[in-house]
């Protein structure tokens, strides 16, 4: 009886711990046709190299660790420069930046990014639910392209 209840404490534990895991990441996978790339270093110093193009440009960073191997930008308004406005939140213009950033052997990076915007000011509607990519000729896929190029030319991603 006492072996039974030593168990059972046992598996209430580690039901509560695992479902809360300590990382900065969130509880959703990017979108099926987020842009895959890789790069020839760490997933530490890759991200590294990311948070500083983005620092670069101007956006403003939500979270980011190099151990999670994630970074997220807040919500931001590529025409008038301003973040997270309630009055941009159900426009293209307001996007999100995300990078997973996933090691691969050979000590080299798989860096998954998109670019999402907020499709409906619906309140009821979850955040990721009301996302959806950025159309392919919108200007953020160019300033993603960019960002992506310059980690990759930077001499500690490579």
């Amino acid at each position: 009886m006492k072996a039974r209840l030593a168990l059972m404490a046992f598996l209430v534990v580690i039901s509560e711990t695992g479902c809360n895991p300590m990382t900065t990441r969130p509880g959703f996978r990017p979108f099926a046709l987020a842009a895959v790339d890789t790069s020839n270093s760490e997933p530490s110093i890759t991200l590294t190299a990311i948070e500083s193009q983005i620092n670069e440009r101007g956006l403003p960073i939500r979270r980011s660790n190099a151990r999670d191997g994630y970074l997220e930008t807040r919500r931001f308004d590529l025409e008038t420069e301003t973040v997270d406005g309630a009055a941009i939140h159900d426009s293209q213009r307001a996007i999100v930046m995300r990078f997973w950033v996933n090691p691969v052997p050979g000590k080299r990076s798989q860096i998954i990014s998109e670019v999402v915007y907020r499709r409906t000011a619906d309140p009821s509607v979850s955040n990721r639910a009301a996302e959806a990519l950025v159309p392919p000729d919108h200007p953020a896929r160019e300033l993603l392209a960019e960002v992506l190029a310059a980690v990759k030319a930077d001499g500690r991603a490579e």
